[in-house]
């Protein structure tokens, strides 16, 4: 009786180690490359995200710099409209 409990022991390891095998093989096979395609795509969406920012930047500078310029004109035209 012993001796059968001995090897249904052995026998669960057995299929213990080659469930946790295959389920290793597995991930590394098809859950690692969907998190490193994950991992890429964030890594882009992060770029086009930083280039984008620079980009508003640019533009507010460029809207700042117009309406500036705006302002400037319609005083210097109201100056010169009193005068």
């Amino acid at each position: 009786m012993e001796l059968l409990r001995d090897m249904m022991r052995e026998v669960s390891l057995e299929v213990t180690k080659e469930s946790e095998t295959r389920m290793m093989a597995y991930i590394e096979s098809h859950v690692e490359k969907k998190i490193d395609t994950l991992a890429d795509s964030l890594l882009s969406t992060n770029e086009r995200i930083d280039l984008l920012t620079e980009r508003m930047d640019d533009m507010n500078e460029t809207v700042l710099a117009n309406t500036m310029c705006i302002v400037k004109d319609a005083r210097d035209k109201g100056q010169a409209k009193a005068q």
